[in-house]
């Protein structure tokens, strides 16, 4: 699934209508969801390795204090709901998961995903699909990372983060790159 980059397809604005669409969305999302969220997979990666976003699209996860997935789908269902109502066109992609489409002026769509992050016991799952140990204090309390000049926040370690989702050599980049989910992941 071959995609180019935002900075081909913008040159010299890197991006900059979606990345600062993104940052409303971490606004509404802390102010009417009362949800701290932070960049994650590929916006995290891109804005620790360059500055700049990877692809058409943003990743924001938030840390839920529930437990239970049943509870955490219930969270994000509300979050999805409030954001819907104050506008933005959202799409739910999983029962932990939605994404936001954000027009971009040459009329195409880049989009803003937004991923639950919850602990059940001792193994922490992203939105279902990414499941291991991570310990909560490499997520919050936040900190702030720029992406595309615009401050955004970052979960507390972001090294932490980004080997827990691409594994050790996370930081040595790999254009044939894939998630390899374990199928129990991918069945649950």
């Amino acid at each position: 699934r071959l995609q180019r980059s935002l900075r081909a397809e913008m040159p010299g604005k890197g991006g900059g209508e979606l990345v600062t669409a993104a940052r409303r969305l971490v606004d509404d999302l802390r102010e009417h969801c009362a949800l701290e969220v932070f960049l994650c997979q590929g916006g995290l990666l891109g804005a620790v390795r360059d500055g700049q976003p990877l692809g058409r699209d943003i990743d924001l996860a938030f840390f839920s204090a529930y437990r239970h997935p049943f509870d955490v789908i219930r969270e994000t269902r509300a979050a999805e709901r409030t954001i819907t109502a104050l506008g933005w066109q959202v799409v739910r992609t999983s029962a932990a998961s939605f994404k936001v489409w954000i027009e971009l002026p040459d009329g195409t769509h880049g989009s803003v995903d937004v991923l639950a992050g919850f602990h059940v016991g001792e193994v922490f799952h992203l939105a279902g699909s990414l499941s291991g140990v991570l310990d909560r204090r490499h997520l919050v309390p936040v900190s702030e990372i720029e992406l595309a000049g615009v401050c955004f926040p970052a979960p507390a370690s972001p090294a932490k983060v980004l080997q827990f989702t691409y594994g050790p050599d996370w930081s040595v980049p790999d254009p044939a790159f894939r998630f390899e989910h374990p199928p129990e992941n991918v069945r649950r």
